[in-house]
């Protein structure tokens, strides 16, 4: 069985996937983690940066030829958008929290940004720039060559962290956890996605990872770096481009040229700004902000409802006003 994306334009395909990991993104932020074992929320929905790193990896790659970064449409299209969010997170945790402006600002910091996932905007200008200047790499390596190239050094990785004790805070700011995907990318570049046997068993092989990563707290250093992140390691991706991607096509093909379709590509299209409103309404709508409804489920319930529809339609609300401020600009 073989599936094979579109390299030279516009695939369909590669914008459900991403509505795919956005919308896990957010459900992610507002489904109680005590839950998550109970629907092995791990192996299905909590792989969405993994899922943006690939896609990313594809679109640097796709084309066989050397990737550049565009700087200026960086600027305007990823930073800029992520300083004003942070900036009016900024406002209203000076206004509200009662902390200092020196704490807030320092925290902000250290952290990489105020609201949930603010750490990707930190991998993804990381993998970019990692992306330009391996490309000699690429072309001069095979993937099977990459990909252990790739095991060395992500173990190898794991454990000096664990050696030196590497601070959390530090970690998840850092792009290295994620760069054994680099070679796992190129499956969907070289030749699409192929369920044989070999593919089957790593998926297998992932999948027990990451159960085992979630279920049991087991100290394997310096083999595997202890930290926030047990399952975003290098043993547990082989599953994400091969077995997962083919059950999303499927899904992909029951709802396609639907009335879902048009949403979909929609969330796909606002996934960033979807990415930075979510973190935003996160931080200044906790769930106590809804403490006037007595039932403890009835409230969590209309937060969690509430939470996913004010990132995805606030996300759409902001790309559709960021495209026509760029394209007035342009013009």
């Amino acid at each position: 069985m073989r599936l094979v994306f579109n390299k030279t334009g516009y695939d369909t395909f590669i914008d459900f996937l991403k509505a795919y990991a956005i919308i896990c993104v957010v459900i992610a932020h507002c489904f109680p983690s005590s839950l998550w074992n109970y629907c092995l929320f791990q192996v299905w929905a909590d792989m969405q940066v993994p899922m943006f790193i690939l896609i990313q990896v594809f679109h640097a790659y796709k084309r066989g030829t050397k990737p550049t970064i565009k700087w200026t449409p960086l600027l305007k299209r990823i930073v800029v958008p992520f300083v004003i969010i942070q900036i009016i997170i900024l406002l209203y945790r000076l206004w509200f929290s009662g902390q200092s402006a020196y704490d807030v600002l320092i925290s902000s910091v250290v952290y990489g940004g105020y609201g949930p996932g603010s750490y990707y905007f930190w991998i993804y200008i990381q993998v970019a720039i990692i992306l330009v200047l391996m490309y000699p790499l690429v072309q001069k390596l095979t993937r099977r060559q990459l990909t252990w190239l790739f095991l060395f050094f992500s173990v190898g990785c794991e454990c000096c962290f664990s050696l030196i004790n590497l601070p959390d805070v530090l970690y998840r700011l850092l792009a290295i956890r994620y760069l054994f995907l680099i070679p796992l990318a190129l499956i969907w570049v070289n030749e699409g996605v192929i369920l044989n046997v070999r593919n089957v068993l790593l998926s297998i092989l992932s999948i027990i990872a990451v159960v085992f990563f979630s279920f049991w707290k087991v100290d394997l250093e310096p083999l595997f770096y202890n930290s926030g992140w047990a399952t975003h390691r290098w043993i547990c991706y082989f599953y994400l481009p091969t077995l997962l991607t083919y059950a999303l096509w499927y899904v992909y093909r029951s709802i396609n040229k639907s009335k879902l379709s048009f949403f979909i590509e929609k969330i796909a299209k606002s996934s960033y700004e979807i990415y930075l409103i979510q973190m935003m309404v996160f931080v200044m709508l906790p769930i106590y902000r809804l403490s006037f409804i007595h039932s403890g489920v009835f409230r969590l319930i209309s937060w969690m409802m509430l939470m996913f529809v004010l990132s995805i339609i606030g996300g759409i609300v902001m790309h559709n006003v960021l495209q026509k401020l760029l394209g007035e600009k342009q013009k």
